[in-house]
């Protein structure tokens, strides 16, 4: 069976499913996130039903965003561990988004996930993305699709232990910067 891209529509990241065949938007994952998760993706339920959620993160974002003077007037989301740290920022976004997850493993996976528990996932990370002290920051930092340091992360699905995953679809944000490709 051929794994089918998932891409995301309307006004929100996570509003409608519509699985296409084949998938359009094949991007490789690093090799050292595809190390990182392969025991997972080989150990879970995957299929349309059961995708897993896979964050391939850009360093020159991270370190961008640790190190970006924070918004004058803007208290940090509520999410996020202070002091910005490459790993702490990994760590916030993963607990945050993950509330739902079927599974989290490490900063790179969630999985097994059922397709409530993706679509949850998925408006979280909607949220983070739309956040106004994250939209300010990214602004600082320069990061987000097409922007100097790039976006934070890339977020891929597996639907199937057999093929490679795929890049998301992601909507970019009703005003802003798409922080997540």
């Amino acid at each position: 069976e051929k794994h089918k891209a998932c891409s995301m529509s309307d006004d929100s990241i996570a509003d409608t499913l519509v699985f296409q065949d084949p998938p359009t938007n094949v991007k490789a994952v690093s090799p050292a996130v595809m190390a990182a998760v392969t025991p997972v993706l080989e150990s879970v339920a995957l299929g349309q039903d059961d995708p897993a959620i896979i964050f391939d993160w850009h360093q020159p974002a991270l370190l961008s965003l640790a190190a970006a003077p924070a918004p004058g007037g803007l208290a940090p989301a509520p999410w996020m561990i202070q002091p910005l740290t490459p790993h702490n920022i990994q760590s916030s976004i993963i607990a945050f988004a993950g509330v739902p997850a079927g599974g989290t493993h490490g900063h790179v996976c969630f999985a097994p996930n059922t397709l409530v528990q993706f679509n949850n996932v998925m408006m979280r990370v909607g949220y983070i993305q739309d956040h106004e002290w994250m939209q300010a920051m990214a602004a600082s930092a320069q990061i987000g699709v097409g922007a100097a340091n790039g976006p934070l992360a890339t977020l891929h699905f597996a639907t199937d232990r057999n093929s490679t995953p795929y890049a998301a679809d992601l909507v970019a944000p009703p005003a802003g910067t798409q922080i997540f490709a």
